[in-house]
């Protein structure tokens, strides 16, 4: 009798384990896509906090609005030069002038975050991106740390922030 208990006692922990995994997986493809279907993915230049708060970590929230009011104040001094990021999109390594299709390649966990390989393919071209998003989770919700974005080198977007931040003080 206990024997028998044991075994379905593994079997509905074995279950649920999957369920789990498939919960998470199907959960963190849906942040990702939201956060491709916001307006930042079009948005060009640094976003605003309130812009960047229900996707990025509290840590790539603050390199933006370092990387912010760096900008505005080069621009203050020096106002026929624009600075770096200006004309950039951040969220992605896709041109922003091409018509493109998400597609989300592979979710991954490594320890407690989450790597999602994210590929960029333009409608009109043969044009192709793949981006990587480094995600945090906790127990309400998603937080994007970093993107690696591929078309740039890689470069990480935290380089580009800390780069900004650097070349504007």
């Amino acid at each position: 009798m206990l024997s028998i208990f044991k075994r379905k006692l593994c079997y509905f922990t074995f279950i649920c384990l999957l369920s789990g995994c498939a919960t998470s997986n199907s959960a963190i493809k849906k942040f990702v896509r939201d956060f491709y279907d916001s307006t930042l993915l079009t948005r060009i230049g640094i976003a605003s906090d309130e812009e960047v708060k229900p996707y990025l970590s509290k840590d790539l929230r603050k390199l933006f609005i370092d990387a912010k009011i760096r900008q505005e104040q080069f621009i203050k001094q020096q106002p026929n030069l624009k600075p770096d990021l200006v004309d950039t999109l951040l969220f992605t390594s896709m041109p922003h002038d091409l018509a493109y299709k998400t597609f989300i390649e592979e979710v991954s966990k490594v320890n407690n975050m989450y790597q999602v390989t994210v590929s960029f393919h333009a409608i009109q071209e043969d044009y192709k991106c793949t981006d990587k998003l480094f995600i945090i989770t906790n127990e309400f919700n998603f937080q994007v740390t970093d993107i690696e974005l591929g078309c740039y080198g890689p470069k990480r977007l935290t380089e580009l922030l800390l780069d900004t931040i650097r070349d504007n003080q």
